[in-house]
């Protein structure tokens, strides 16, 4: 006869037999994979996205394909990646303005927003700085100038944003909670068309990426004053970071971009930490990390569980704010004054 612990030997062997030849078995990824991005095509994300998507389609035998999916502060993408078979093959972006619409929302009791405890972490991703410009023919040089003026001058200074709840959007509102200062906040839908108004002195400060304004830094059009990173840029080496600036209310202040890799839940385990293993492998790779530099983007280098805690500490930390309700876009309070 046999023993019970003979038994139990010969389970467990036969168990582990069947998870290994299953594991060989699966010869995932067998097909194109799609990661969805939630904004507009040729922004910055989108060309960093791409040059990434083509190291990782080396490294997996396979088309990795970006589908661009705007609108609804992130709400439409993530719709779009929970509405795909869960079977590992649609990774969705998040981002840095991800959890700013996430907080907003919970803090307005607002049900819009992403539903993000629907998704599983991966990996970090990229992140960079905020370039705070000016155009060169105004006469603005630096970013006490600019405070000084629309502390002088309320409402009467226009700033250029891309979309509402986006980190460059935030930074323009804390720059208002923490100085006193008002003015004007003109988002844009598309990088071209603000990238004109400031070319053209409509909207003599913006906020926006390097990579999407350095184009125009080129030119001698744009002349960038401060970046919102917790240390100077390479790419900037002689442009201040705001913290350093000494401005009272933003001693100490950064407000770096990111974005991060995420699945949606359901995904199998063993394919997540397949996806969480090569995407970090990728980043680290001599043609990744040329093409980020590049754009003036710095690999995101985080664990799925490291991710996960970013996302949750940045909601949390954006939703205290936003329900101090000591934060909020003057925009409307300053057309009202102006219309008198």
């Amino acid at each position: 006869m046999f023993s019970m612990r003979s038994i139990s030997t010969v389970l467990v062997a036969a168990l582990t037999l069947i998870a290994h030849t299953a594991w060989a078995g699966d010869t995932y990824p067998s097909k194109p994979l799609k990661i969805i991005y939630p904004g507009l095509p040729a922004t910055a994300g989108d060309i960093t996205l791409r040059r990434f998507a083509e190291t990782l389609s080396v490294t997996f035998g396979q088309p990795v394909v970006i589908e661009n999916h705007p609108g609804g502060n992130g709400i439409v993408a993530a719709q779009a990646a929970l509405s795909a078979p869960r079977d590992g093959y649609t990774i969705n972006m998040f981002s840095s303005a991800d959890t700013i619409a996430i907080a907003d929302a919970q803090a307005k009791g607002s049900n819009l927003s992403i539903p993000f405890e629907e998704f599983d972490a991966l990996s970090g991703f990229e992140t960079f700085s905020n370039v705070v410009a000016v155009s060169t023919a105004s006469p603005f040089r630096t970013l006490p100038d600019i405070l000084r003026y629309a502390r002088e001058n309320e409402c009467k200074l226009n700033v250029g944003l891309t979309g509402v709840n986006t980190p460059n959007y935030l930074l323009a509102r804390i720059f208002m909670y923490q100085t006193g200062v008002k003015f004007v906040m003109v988002p844009h839908t598309k990088i071209a068309d603000l990238l004109m108004d400031a070319v053209r002195g409509q909207v003599p400060v913006l906020i926006q990426s390097y990579a999407a304004i350095q184009g125009q830094v080129d030119a001698g059009n744009l002349r960038p004053v401060a970046v919102s990173g917790p240390r100077r840029e390479p790419y900037l080496p002689d442009v201040p970071t705001i913290a350093e600036l000494g401005i009272e209310g933003l001693k100490g202040f950064t407000l770096p971009t990111w974005a991060s890799l995420y699945t949606p839940k359901g995904v199998p385990a063993a394919r997540r930490a397949y996806l969480s293993q090569k995407i970090n492998e990728a980043l680290r790779t001599p043609a990744v990390a040329s093409a980020f530099k590049e754009l003036a983007i710095e690999p995101l280098f985080l664990s799925a569980h490291q991710q996960d805690q970013l996302m949750h500490n940045e909601i949390k930390k954006w939703g205290d704010l936003f329900r101090s309700k000591k934060i909020y876009d003057t925009t409307a309070w300053c057309m009202k004054k102006l219309e008198k």
